[in-house]
């Protein structure tokens, strides 16, 4: 039977933001660039959209993990990472470059499970906006998430206050690939359980 095993970014001290930024006062702002794709009503904002836009040129990478997550809730993967997805999961993992960063890319699975109403797995917040749809937050709940089997890699679409929060699962045989590759990956947490296919 297959079994997946979800993947998070090791928490960093190094606070990244790829949609937003500081303004002259100290508030924290969406970028220029996605200004437009913010929600009238709820205030979050397509990132979906925001990434086929691409990275602004300021946004530096200072760290040396193979894997980190950005508080807009997105995974980025060194060139490394990179290299070995592509091998082991070709074309299924879909990249945005950091131009001043080409070491690094966002990566985004393009299988994605997006939670529904009454699954146990999730509990959602909030109702949905009326504008664009969104919940204020969908987190795990008890029960346990359906993935379909077959799949190399994906992700969940949750999402935070802050907007889309991404968790990649992979396939157990994706994951021994990861966990076994030397030298060894950084930055790569493999959360103990695994959920068996549904």
């Amino acid at each position: 039977m297959t079994e997946y095993i979800l993947i998070y970014p090791h928490d960093s001290r190094a606070e990244l933001f790829l949609f937003s930024r500081d303004d002259p006062e100290g508030r924290r702002i969406v970028r220029p660039r996605y200004a437009d794709l913010v929600c009238a009503r709820c205030g979050k904002f397509d990132e979906m959209k925001a990434l086929l836009r691409g990275i602004d040129a300021d946004i530096v990478i200072t760290t040396t993990r193979d894997m980190i997550g950005a508080i807009d809730g997105q995974y980025l993967v060194s060139r490394r990472l990179r290299d070995i997805l592509d091998k082991h999961a070709a074309s299924l993992v879909q990249y945005v470059d950091i131009p001043a960063s080409p070491t690094y890319c966002v990566a985004l699975p393009a299988y994605l499970i997006y939670p529904k109403e009454g699954d146990s797995a999730y509990r959602i917040i909030g109702q949905p906006c009326r504008v664009c749809g969104r919940r204020m937050e969908v987190i795990w709940g008890s029960g346990v998430p359906k993935i379909p089997s077959g799949v190399t890699i994906g992700a969940f679409a949750n999402e935070s206050r802050i907007g889309m929060a991404v968790v990649w699962f992979v396939s157990r045989e994706l994951a021994d690939v990861l966990r076994l590759t030397e030298p060894k990956l950084s930055g790569l947490f493999f959360d103990p359980k695994r959920i068996p296919a549904a």
